[in-house]
């Protein structure tokens, strides 16, 4: 016992001697850092960079959550140590994603919002994601259907319905990001959505909504425009087109506040825009 105790009081431990002798929760959050690190750089230890790190950006979720234009500002972070770190960005998004999608109700527009965003935050170019639900609205999976630009993304119909099909999805919900942080959706945005829809119509895959995000707000397009109007009747093209610009400028001039909405099985009220603040 007395024996543990001096090696307890050690203070001389290099953070990887830590781990071996004391274990992972005895580390500080600079420690834990140089492991991550690595090496320090010219003139500079570790331990030393990660503290000034740690003090630079506001501790250990900042340089977590940092997008790499603001990592490339940091004295000492260079391209591997930048990857190093958006890495472990990376495994814990997946980590935080798989625990929020498991036996997950989608009952709401909010509640795809939750679930991805862990995903989209800081994310510099459009991410176009599906949701494949059961019968119950139940997550059946998260897929990840394609990278594009900073203000577009390509999709296929086909390839979209072949991953619900192989799912085994009854419905589906697409969401992807705007990096520019206004959600408010293009006409390309809306016109997508119509077409998915009435795609969908002729595989029996109910296109649930499309949801477009952004850091801390999304915005539905179902609940801008009904895909499956109570009467069956359909806009054309023009029409659809026009309404849908006199909306986005009507989304554009207000605050963006929480409007609740019930269910997706209830029906939508016009507009639909959330703004949650950052944890």
């Amino acid at each position: 016992m007395h024996k543990n105790s001096k090696l307890f009081d050690r203070t001389d431990l290099l953070p990887r001697e830590k781990i071996e002798t004391l274990g992972s929760s005895h580390l500080t959050d600079a420690e834990l850092l140089a492991i991550i690190l690595r090496t320090g750089v010219s003139g500079v230890g570790v331990i030393e960079l990660s503290t000034n790190i740690l003090s630079q950006l506001g501790g250990l979720r900042c340089v977590i959550n940092a997008p790499k234009e603001q990592l490339l500002k940091v004295k000492g972070l260079g391209p591997a140590k930048i990857s190093s770190l958006l890495a472990l960005k990376e495994m814990f998004a997946r980590l935080t994603t798989v625990e929020n999608i498991r036996n997950r109700k989608i009952s709401s527009p909010k509640d795809v919002f939750e679930v991805v965003r862990s995903r989209l935050m800081n994310q510099e170019v459009e991410h176009l994601y599906l949701l494949n639900l059961d019968t119950r609205n139940n997550l059946i999976s998260l897929d990840l259907l394609t990278i594009g630009t900073v203000n577009q993304t390509l999709v296929s119909c086909r390839e979209i319905f072949r991953m619900a099909l192989l799912k085994g999805a009854v419905s589906i919900i697409l969401v992807h990001n705007h990096p520019s942080n206004d959600p408010t959706p293009s006409s390309e945005d809306i016109s997508l959505t119509k077409i998915l829809a009435e795609f969908g119509k002729g595989l029996g895959i109910n296109l649930i909504d499309h949801v477009v995000v952004s850091d801390s707000e999304f915005i539905s397009i179902k609940s801008m425009f009904q895909l499956d109007s109570a009467k069956g009747q359909r806009d054309d093209e023009e029409n659809f087109g026009n309404k849908s610009l006199h909306n986005n400028q009507e989304i554009r001039s207000q605050d963006r506040v929480h409007i609740p909405i019930n269910s997706y099985n209830k029906s939508f009220s016009h507009k639909f825009v959330y703004k949650q603040a950052l944890l």
